[in-house]
């Protein structure tokens, strides 16, 4: 059985994973210079992050099972990345209420043979309209600092409707896709 290795840091997709592969793996995170990485267009580059963040994991563990992941919450075709801060996550979070956005959420995977998979899951969100001081206090409460378009779908302070897509996409790890290649080589 070879080692799975989860390159990232978020504890959403520790959970998520958790969810589809019954056995232990490791949560090494990897890191790169986003601002470097090429792209065409949002989804390209949502998807080239999560691939760079493979590629930089493989040098260091390349016969592993190897599993990276980014989310971009996109709006109006703009990014929304995370905050910096309180003023930040407050703009970020009053654009956003009220009204529609997508989540893109990409994966990459090394099967630890030589053959890489990646793809990108998509959900449309809709945030319902918050005053400024439900804002706030969400921000308060939650300190959204680590998360793209500074909210958590799964926080109970912030009410969302999934217009398409699920849940874990909108959480940053799209757990169909993934499982169904943990499934075509024979992981699970």
């Amino acid at each position: 059985m070879k080692e799975i290795i989860l390159a990232s840091k978020s504890p959403r997709r520790v959970e998520l994973l958790k969810e589809i592969y019954p056995g232990s793996f490791l949560v090494i995170p990897s890191d790169i210079d986003e601002e470097s990485v090429p792209f065409t267009d949002l989804k390209d580059k949502v998807i080239q992050i999560a691939t760079k963040k493979l590629e930089r994991s493989m040098i260091d563990h390349p016969n592993s099972v190897i599993i990276s992941s980014d989310t971009m919450v996109v709006h109006n075709g703009f990014a929304i990345g995370k905050p910096k801060n309180e003023k930040e996550a407050f703009d970020m979070l009053k654009k956003l209420s009220g009204d529609y956005h997508y989540v893109y959420t990409a994966y990459a995977f090394y099967n630890g043979n030589g053959i890489i998979e990646k793809g990108l899951d998509i959900a449309k969100v809709y945030i319902n309209k918050m005053d400024d001081l439900a804002i706030k206090e969400y921000i308060k409460e939650y300190k959204p600092f680590d998360k793209a378009g500074s909210y958590g779908i799964q926080d109970a302070g912030m009410s969302v409707e999934i217009i398409h897509g699920t849940k874990d996409v909108v959480m940053g790890f799209g757990k169909e896709s993934i499982k169904k290649l943990l499934i075509k080589y024979n992981i699970i």
